[in-house]
Order: C-alpha cells, then sequence, then structure tokens
C-alpha cells in the first residue's frame, strides 16, 4: 500500500478506473482525488464503516460509493468505494454495491 495515485497520474492514464486495476487494492490515492470524485456526482452511499471492510487491514472511518455505477456483477450494480482512514489518508478501496439496510 506505498504507492499513491495523484492526480497527475489521472490526468495521464486513460482512466482512474485503469490506474487502479493494476494495483493491489486497497490503494492509496490523493486527497484531491477523494473529493474530485466525491463532487463529482452525489455520492450514492456515505458512511462510517460496512462489513465489506472487516478484512481490510485500514482503520476506515469514513467511506463514500460514487454516484454513478461503474458496473454490474450478479445483477448488482457497483460503484466506486472511496475511503478515509487514519484521519489524513485517502484510499480507493474497491467496488461495492449499495447496502441494503433493513428498515421496518
Amino acid at each position: 500500500m506505498d504507492t499513491i495515485i495523484t492526480s497527475k497520474d489521472w490526468k495521464q492514464a486513460e482512466s482512474l478506473y485503469d490506474l487502479v486495476s493494476k494495483q493491489v487494492l486497497p490503494v492509496r490515492i490523493e486527497e484531491q482525488i477523494f473529493f474530485d470524485m466525491l463532487e463529482a456526482v452525489p455520492p450514492i452511499e456515505w458512511a462510517k464503516t460496512r462489513s465489506a471492510f472487516a478484512s481490510i487491514k485500514i482503520p476506515i472511518q469514513e467511506y463514500f460509493l460514487a454516484g454513478e455505477a461503474y458496473t454490474i456483477h450478479k445483477g448488482c450494480l457497483m460503484y466506486g468505494c472511496f475511503a478515509r482512514a487514519f484521519d489524513t489518508k485517502y484510499y480507493f478501496v474497491g467496488y461495492l454495491p449499495v447496502k441494503k439496510y433493513n428498515i421496518i
């Protein structure tokens, strides 16, 4: 997890997703990328934690799913997941579906 993808890297690549596809996830990203993705389209989900993070070895403090789906997997829309950890470090975590909430 020593690699940090920067805005400059993003501009030189085809897309951010091409950059992260060549990395072991989660991959560290520059703070500006986190906020660019957050502000591009309102997030579909924004919260503090979810069970999918149990196997990740970073202490995620908050995350969001980008507001547009990236792909479909087994009939579920999958969204790019971006997270903040260690107060000042930002990560691309991978692709997740929207969390299902039980509302009674």
